[in-house]
């Protein structure tokens, strides 16, 4: 009864609070990231209350330490960072307040460029001279790609993929028949030796077998010298058609160059097997020799192609991942999602794909600096002892470079696995997956959206 005699007081009241609720409901549902987009009018900086709406809220996307020091600029220096693209305008941001002051003095087309390298290549820009860091970002290319372009440089179907593995497996085996079998006829020739030497000094019973014997012998080794060089050649050959990190020019030029050379080979075999006299077999086996001379360090140059090729997409793809992680972080500090303990472990992260990429590069110019000096040397027909030996310094050198752009990348890539775990277990609000930040071929959310995708190429 108490509660009918109340009723028509209590309706009005329930009216009211039901036609509130949306509102009601909306205030209460406030993410992080709907407040955070009142921060700039909180701050009263006339500078930044200046802005067009799009500058406003391209600096909406930073967190607050970010802001703190753009605040701190002067007005010319805001709209050009606020100009920059998302994640760009985090890695310069994220500078210190000197650095970031100086960075800013740059025009805005060479600042649009150095925002596009990078953290740790922005952090080692930011050490340098006005003049010294104009000279560098401008002796730098980067230019955009299709994602694909950094998973792989040409497409290659499985049929020819297993076709060029199985071939890789075969020449490896003929290679060491072939060395084999050299070996054993070289054994029997010294063994034979004295008994050789004697028929040279005598015509007794027997020595024309002996003699026919050794020719034969000596047939084999050569033949077999060449197929040790053409089963070499083939290997390598195989190995670069088997490389999806290879773009389809560099591979064909190689391909033509190394199927010369096994002509050549082939040609000198085929006089070493027809030889009729020791002067003949003499002949062949000094055209083996001098065809070797030539071409082995261009074996080398091109066995190089396929590990500097794969080292230079490592870095490319680890580059592409560190910038899909600016991204993720930037989503993040848009959402007022405060990510500040995960920073040390993206700069270390960052400093290790620089690395990476830097070795690769200079890997790349050292081979190539290899690939010159042996033309150069080729220009008269012939290559020296000491060019050779030179060429195959650069090429030595250039192998360990590599060697060190894998380390890089592979510790790169342990640090990015434990920040994706990190960011999965202790970052539920930002939703991706692990596999979305560490695999490019995985789309990242469409809220986070997929950052530009680019090669940089240092003169």
């Amino acid at each position: 009864m108490k509660i009918a005699l109340l009723f028509p007081v209590l309706l009005p009241v329930i009216l009211v609070a039901c036609m509130a609720y949306p509102a009601m409901a909306e205030d209460a549902g406030d993410t992080p990231g709907k407040m955070h987009m009142e921060r700039l009018k909180n701050l009263n900086n006339d500078r930044i209350n200046a802005l067009d709406e799009s500058s406003k809220k391209n600096l909406n996307r930073l967190n607050d330490r970010a802001l703190d020091k753009i605040e701190r600029l002067g007005q010319e220096k805001i709209e050009k960072l606020a100009s920059l693209e998302k994640s760009g305008m985090r890695r310069v941001a994220s500078l210190n307040q000197e650095r970031l002051n100086s960075l800013t003095d740059l025009d805005r087309e060479r600042l649009e460029k150095l925002a596009r390298l990078g953290n740790a290549k922005i952090e080692e820009f930011s050490r340098m001279d006005s003049d010294v860091l104009r000279e560098k970002i401008d002796s730098i290319t980067v230019h955009a790609v299709s994602k694909e372009r950094l998973i792989r440089a040409r497409p290659i179907d499985r049929a020819s993929l297993a076709d060029a593995k199985e071939r890789v497996e075969t020449s490896k085996n003929l290679l060491l028949s072939a060395r084999d079998q050299v070996a054993d006829r070289i054994a029997e020739l010294r063994a034979a030796k004295s008994e050789i030497a004697a028929c040279r000094e005598s015509n007794v019973t027997g020595c024309e077998a002996t003699r026919q014997k050794s020719i034969e012998n000596a047939k084999i080794i050569v033949a077999g010298s060449a197929d040790k060089a053409i089963e070499a050649l083939k290997k390598t050959k195989a190995r670069i058609e088997s490389s999806e990190f290879i773009d389809a020019s560099a591979a064909e030029d190689a391909i033509a160059d190394i199927d010369l050379s096994i002509g050549y080979l082939e040609s000198a075999k085929e006089r070493a097997q027809s030889a009729e006299t020791s002067e003949q077999l003499k002949e062949a086996a000094l055209e083996i020799k001098a065809v070797w001379n030539m071409g082995e360090n261009s074996m080398k140059l091109h066995a190089s192609l396929t590990a500097r090729s794969h080292a230079d997409y490592s870095a490319k793809r680890l580059l592409h991942a560190e910038k899909r992680l600016d991204q993720i972080l930037s989503y993040a500090d848009q959402n007022g999602i405060d990510t500040s303990l995960l920073e040390p472990r993206a700069a270390e992260f960052s400093s290790a794909v620089e690395k990476a990429r830097a070795k690769a590069e200079d890997a790349r110019k050292t081979f190539d600096e290899a690939r010159t000096a042996r033309q150069d040397a080729l220009a008269d027909g012939n290559i020296s002892a000491d060019e050779k030996a030179s060429v195959k310094s650069l090429i030595e050198r250039g192998v360990a470079l590599l060697k060190e752009s894998n380390t890089a990348a592979k510790d790169a890539h342990i640090m990015l696995l434990d920040i994706a775990k990190t960011i999965r277990e202790s970052y539920k609000e930002i939703k991706v997956t692990e596999s979305q930040i560490v695999n490019a071929e995985d789309e990242l959310p469409e809220e986070i959206g997929e950052p530009e995708a680019v090669e940089i190429i240092e003169e």
